[in-house]
């Protein structure tokens, strides 16, 4: 159970971290670029997380942007 709950911690963890630094960008093009690099540079340093598992979905509605992940099912 710990183990399911870490994971599901560094999941939420690396989406939110991937909101904020992707919030600085200047544009709707630049922003999903930036999540994405997050994602690649930093995701690899929380245990149990392998970022070529991990896919990034962002979008914008009115007032809102959000960064949403998955973690493609263990192989």
């Amino acid at each position: 159970m710990g183990y399911a709950f870490g994971i599901y911690h560094s999941i939420q963890q690396i989406a939110a971290e991937a909101a904020r630094s992707s919030v600085s960008g200047l544009n709707d093009s630049e922003r999903p670029k930036m999540a994405h690099d997050f994602v690649t540079a930093d995701a690899g340093s929380y245990a149990f997380i392998a970022p070529a598992k991990i896919r990034v979905r962002t979008g914008q509605t009115s007032h809102c942007w959000r960064v949403s992940r998955s973690r493609s099912p263990m192989t």
